[in-house]
């Protein structure tokens, strides 16, 4: 397992046989808007994450604890597009100081 940083972001390496393209590890990413090293500031409604293998529709995102639901027009909610070396995310509502966010999904490894 590799550490996290201080917007606790990191990589849980896992499946079978333990080499290169064996099975699924996992992303995870937590922040706190407004606090140092966030990837995103109030106001803002994208995130890109530098991601290479992300598995697709394997995602889960929350909101101070909450799952979010995807591509909702009645609350917030996010739309997600998967790219071999990036995930963009997309909220339907700006974000806010003191929001926590995780983000978790599955790799390819």
């Amino acid at each position: 397992m590799s550490g996290f940083n201080s917007v606790n972001q990191g990589f849980l390496g896992g499946g079978a046989g333990g080499g290169s393209g064996s099975g699924t590890g996992f992303y995870k990413s937590q922040f706190k808007i407004g606090q140092p090293g966030s990837p995103m500031t109030a106001g803002e409604t994208v995130l890109v994450i530098s991601l290479e293998n992300a598995k697709e529709d394997s995602e889960s995102v929350y909101l101070d604890g909450s799952l979010l639901p995807e591509d909702e027009d009645d609350r917030i909610s996010y739309q997600i597009v998967y790219a071999p070396t990036q995930v963009t995310i997309t909220f339907n509502q700006a974000v806010l100081d003191t929001q926590l966010y995780q983000i978790k999904m599955a790799v390819t490894t």
